[in-house]
């Protein structure tokens, strides 16, 4: 699958963050496979529930199962680093010019298998990327109705918009804009991994601050928007 196209607004120094992806769809189905095997772990109950679900995956999807097997092992990075989550797959998206409706739009976090939206007030993790800039990783859901595909592509665009005294620097990355895939998982189309979405500051500088996110996401035909008040940590 072809890389995620990126367009960043902003200074011509804002960070841009592209590497090879693993679709993350698989992540998911495991994810409520081996949900009842995580506490206390036996390998002998591990291994069949991991294969069983292997077998029900495609080809494609083989990366993202062994990323999640590393993290039930406890895999990551050293020194308390939180790990980096798959990024979102790319897609070519082939949208309608007219919008003829809007639909419920959340920021989350599904790391764990299962999508949580973020509440005002969240205090978000930094990540460290591959890169070398601190990041945030947020995952992207929308309302599906019934006749939506089990797979679509979607074009996602994040903003930031900072308080206090980042609010008026330019040096900041201002937003972000993706063509990402979404997979139907019961009501909503969830992003099949996380979105990359850096800051030009170093760890220091961003801890404690308070950053209001936007997401805007449009699909053929339909578009919503929403926000969510975090605290960087």
């Amino acid at each position: 699958m072809s890389a995620a196209s990126r367009r960043v607004d902003g200074n011509a120094h804002a960070i841009r963050c592209r590497r090879r992806r693993c679709s993350a769809p698989g992540v998911l189905q495991l994810a409520l496979a081996l949900a009842p095997l995580r506490a206390g772990v036996s390998p002998a109950r591990l291994v069949p529930a991991f294969f069983g679900a292997l077998r029900a995956m495609r080809s494609r999807q083989l990366l993202s199962a062994f990323t999640f097997l590393a993290s039930l092992s406890g895999c990551g990075p050293a020194g308390g680093e939180p790990s980096i989550p798959a990024e979102a797959s790319g897609c070519p998206a082939q949208l309608g010019e007219e919008l003829t409706g809007t639909r419920q739009v959340d920021i989350g976090d599904a790391s764990s298998g299962t999508f949580v939206p973020t509440a005002d007030g969240t205090r978000v993790r930094l990540i460290l990327g591959n890169q070398g800039s601190q990041m945030i990783t947020p995952w992207v859901r929308v309302e599906a109705l019934p006749g939506d595909a089990e797979e679509t592509c979607h074009v996602v665009r994040l903003a930031n918009r900072f308080e206090g005294p980042l609010a008026d620097d330019r040096d900041g990355l201002a937003s972000a804009q993706f063509n990402a895939q979404f997979i139907k998982t019961g009501s909503f189309l969830v992003s099949d991994g996380a979105f990359y979405h850096p800051f030009a500051w170093d760890r220091e500088t961003l801890e404690g601050q308070e950053l209001e996110l936007t997401v805007t996401v449009r699909g053929d035909g339909y578009e919503g928007t929403n926000s969510v008040r975090i605290v960087l940590e």
